[in-house]
């Protein structure tokens, strides 16, 4: 940029007048947030208060800094004043849904509302622009207004990212010189917060007042998606004619089929939206225009087939927030979609100029959905657990298989408050015992739990099969005497009943004493997997193993561990094959274990080779 253009960027910012003093209000606030968070005052654990004043810190500077025009500073002021209280509003619901604080992660609800109110914002962003100037709400004037807000706002954090790695680079010099405490000073809140707005706020000043090169960027992006447009619109139609001819249930089995649908309408509305601008030819050549034309009408398929996934899975699973969202984003899809088709049945190949009144009335309705998404009138969390809720009533579920690890994690208040209530029916807390990653159903003995995924079974002795191990057993290398001592070890305990199927016992030396004698149990186990999430239902198998040894005056049964290796089969045949043929090898380790104090540390069997003694046919 020459000396003229500069000047000529100096003296625009100049005319904003106080624009400076609101950046400087804002840094001083942020920095009065971060002094308080970094000394842990009584609001910083209070999201109720903390949530609202980091709103209001960067909402009513932040609309000021992108509507105000020379002249108009009250009018901004004002209007900005107006969304920024909506905007604190929302932040004191969301900050009460964030308590009470620890009982849950609220990281989710977070970022759930900052991603709403930039969305928000960038759509009210560019009426309000419209209604500071006193012009009329047109689709040409949002349209600009809206891509003009998003190119400023790229560019100024494309700025802050870049004082960032100057400042990073500052203090790693000041590192290297030995002056710590400078070098701490740059990423202390109190300095890291006013800092960051500081530098957004004079590139949002700088950037607005480019108008050419703003604009030229604007009309790169949308001669590239004048190019793209066929291209996705003929992916569109590739799918849609190959998909009568394989079944759809290959679709919903990649357990995404309805978020690929979605992200390809996405990208094709955005294209269409961007291709047919305001004041562009809004037709492809001949040919082209008319087969843009026939895949634009089929446009709603994909959105109904998303919305039919979605509801088969919420048919299996309940709504969860995932789920809700994934819902919003295709209805909002099928309203284009069809706002568009319905522009090819009263224009044919002239539908592009529907696309004004239709995107106008979607996108309003966008904010609408975006800022309800923050009030009860439309949380989906509170949505999403009154559904889990509703399926332990219904009996669908038990109360023990409730997700409380997914209520912890993603339901913040509602999921919490609905969990209490569970555990006060159920006398005991599943959350406390959360040690695996998927759901099983599986029986266990009267007063034992079995955690996974989140959810808890709890089962009487009434509920352990009636079966008779010992007339199930088999014996490796071949049949042999048990002794009652081992007999009543393994009766004693009930769980081996629930676990082990096709029980096959074999004699091996343990401990490398030929005098004493030890016995493998081993056994095949069934994991039911009923599925979760995304995640399809299924039946895995696997090889138990059970060490039965003499400690003391008796016999004891142990779990074996299997730190590595562990296999799962489909196929049950596979795990009966090791049951019956492979021999047992008996690993001693190269090196003891050593004790320390109340400590005993090992070399893990991976780590060192192992000298394998061999013990054809089951023998050591």
């Amino acid at each position: 940029m020459g000396r003229t253009g500069m000047n000529r960027t100096i003296a625009g910012v100049v005319k904003f007048g106080p624009l400076p003093a609101v950046i400087a209000g804002q840094a001083v606030l942020l920095a009065g947030l971060g002094v308080a968070l970094d000394g842990d005052t009584w609001f910083s654990d209070n999201p109720v208060v903390l949530v609202p004043l980091f709103t209001l810190a960067y909402a009513w500077p932040t609309f000021v800094l992108f509507t105000a025009e020379p002249g108009s500073l009250r009018r901004t002021a004002a209007f900005a004043g107006a969304c920024a209280l909506i905007a604190v509003l929302l932040g004191l619901y969301v900050g009460w849904q964030a308590t009470p604080v620890g009982e849950f992660s609220a990281g989710g609800l977070h970022v759930t509302y900052v991603a709403t109110q930039l969305g928000a914002a960038s759509i009210a962003l560019a009426f309000l622009q419209q209604f500071v100037a006193r012009a009329p709400a047109g689709y040409p004037a949002l349209f600009g207004n809206a891509w003009r807000n998003l190119l400023v706002a790229g560019l100024s954090l494309a700025l802050v990212a870049g004082v960032a790695i100057l400042l990073a680079l500052w203090a790693a010099l000041f590192a290297i010189l030995g002056i710590g405490a400078l070098a701490e000073t740059f990423v202390e809140p109190w300095f890291v917060l006013p800092s960051a707005s500081v530098v957004f706020g004079v590139g949002t000043m700088l950037f607005r007042r480019r108008d050419g090169l703003v604009d030229g960027i604007v009309g790169l992006l949308e001669t590239l998606a004048r190019y793209l447009l066929p291209v996705v619109l003929g992916i569109v139609a590739v799918f849609l004619v190959t998909l009568p001819f394989v079944s759809v249930a290959a679709l919903w089995a990649t357990g995404f089929g309805s978020r690929i649908l979605i992200a390809l309408g996405a990208i094709a509305v955005l294209l269409i939206g961007l291709a047919y601008r305001p004041g562009a030819d809004l037709r492809y050549p001949g040919v082209v225009q008319m087969l843009v034309t026939a895949v634009v009408s089929v446009l709603p398929v994909l959105s109904a087939l998303a919305l039919i996934g979605i509801q088969i899975r919420v048919n299996q699973y309940g709504w969860t927030v995932s789920r809700c969202w994934a819902f919003t984003f295709a209805a909002i899809l099928a309203l284009f979609s069809f706002g568009y088709l319905w522009g090819v049945i009263r224009h044919a190949a002239g539908w592009p100029r529907v696309i004004a009144p239709v995107n106008v009335l979607t996108v309003g309705l966008v904010l609408a959905v975006l800022l309800l998404q923050n009030t009860p009138v439309l949380d989906f969390r509170a949505f999403s657990a009154g559904s889990q809720l509703a399926r332990v009533e219904s009996g669908e579920i038990e109360a023990v298989q409730f997700d409380f690890r997914y209520a912890r994690r993603e339901l913040a208040r509602p999921g919490h408050v609905i969990a209490e209530q569970l555990v006060s029916e159920l006398g005991f807390d599943p959350r406390d015992q959360r040690d695996e990653e998927e759901r099983i159903v599986r029986s266990v003995p009267e007063g034992a739990t079995v955690q996974s995924g989140g959810g808890a079974i709890r089962r009487s002795t009434d509920d352990a099969p009636d079966r008779d191990l010992w007339a199930e057993m088999s014996y490796r290398p071949e049949p042999f005497g048990v002794s009652d001592g081992v007999r009543q070890a393994i009766d004693d305990e009930a769980w081996l009943l629930a676990e082990t199927e096709h029980p096959t016992l074999v004699r091996v030396d343990l401990d490398a004493d030929p005098a004493s004698q030890e016995y493998l149990l081993l056994g095949m186990s069934k994991w039911e997997f009923p599925g979760w999430r995304e995640l399809p239902p299924h039946v895995s198998y696997r090889l138990e193993a059970y060490a039965i040894v003499h400690v003391g005056d008796g016999w004891y049964v142990a779990r074996l561990g299997t730190g590595e290796n562990l296999e799962t089969f489909r196929d049950p045949e596979a795990v009966l094959e090791l049951l019956q043929d492979p021999p047992v090898a008996v690993l001693r380790p190269q090196y003891n274990d050593v004790r320390i104090g109340g400590n005993v540390y090992g070399i893990s069997p991976g780590d060192l080779p192992s000298t394998e003694v061999p013990s054809p046919n089951g023998r050591p």
